[in-house]
């Protein structure tokens, strides 16, 4: 038997997980760019920045992550 499944719920599980890991991985191109030197992270910012906007705008659950990192997605836009 199969497990049960809502196509709904999983989605929104999966969307918030992605901004998670986008979270997570913007603080390791910033750790990695301001700390170690590593200066080819700078260019992975912008994307994951967006994509972070995209679900932070798509989620009502993620409203104040958006809230709170509108002025870098307006930088990044």
């Amino acid at each position: 038997m199969e497990p049960e499944w809502e196509r709904e719920g999983f989605l929104e599980q999966l969307s918030r997980s992605a901004a998670q890991r986008l979270y997570k991985a913007l603080g390791t191109y910033g750790y990695q760019t301001a700390t170690r030197g590593a200066g080819w992270y700078v260019k992975s910012i912008p994307p994951a920045v967006r994509h972070l906007a995209r679900l932070a705008a798509g989620d009502p659950a993620l409203k104040p992550i958006g809230a709170a990192l509108a002025p870098v997605f307006a930088r990044y836009g």
